[in-house]
């Protein structure tokens, strides 16, 4: 794959243009099979961009298997993430490594129990795909 362009989002509207539109992708790159066994884990997500000073609620459900972003979730969450726009843009594009980001401290993720780490690994390729091609609809094909 060839680098993309240095074109992160700037503003906090861009960046949940580009969440919503990665969401949507999303629901076609993960599998019914895969929804069904990180539900088994957990089932909503925060994520948090303090530069952008904006966060995302995402749910995940099995009947029917899909994972929708909300504007609030029923109680605590199963996961929360925390982390600068650029930590997910860079590991999208192949840039960093989310586990190097993490390890760096760059990406905090709390309440998913470790033994459920698997599970959420299932979700990592098909977000990171999800984001691209999600750049590209906001951006044009590049």
């Amino acid at each position: 794959m060839a680098d993309r362009p240095d074109r992160k989002p700037s503003s906090s509207k861009q960046l949940r243009e580009i969440l919503e539109t990665m969401v949507r992708h999303l629901n076609t790159e993960v599998t019914a099979d895969q929804i069904r066994k990180m539900t088994a884990a957990f089932t909503s997500v925060y994520w948090e961009f303090p530069d952008h000073a904006i966060s995302i609620r995402l749910v995940l459900e099995t009947d029917p298997p899909a994972i929708r972003l909300v504007d609030d979730l029923d109680g605590e969450p199963g996961m929360r993430i925390v982390s600068n726009c650029d930590v997910l843009h860079d590991a999208a594009w192949r840039r960093r490594s989310l586990g190097a980001a993490f390890i760096a401290g760059k990406l905090n993720v709390r309440g998913l129990n470790p033994l459920h780490l698997r599970r959420f690994v299932l979700l990592i390729k098909p977000l990171l795909a999800s984001y691209r091609n999600a750049e590209e609809d906001y951006y044009g094909t590049l």
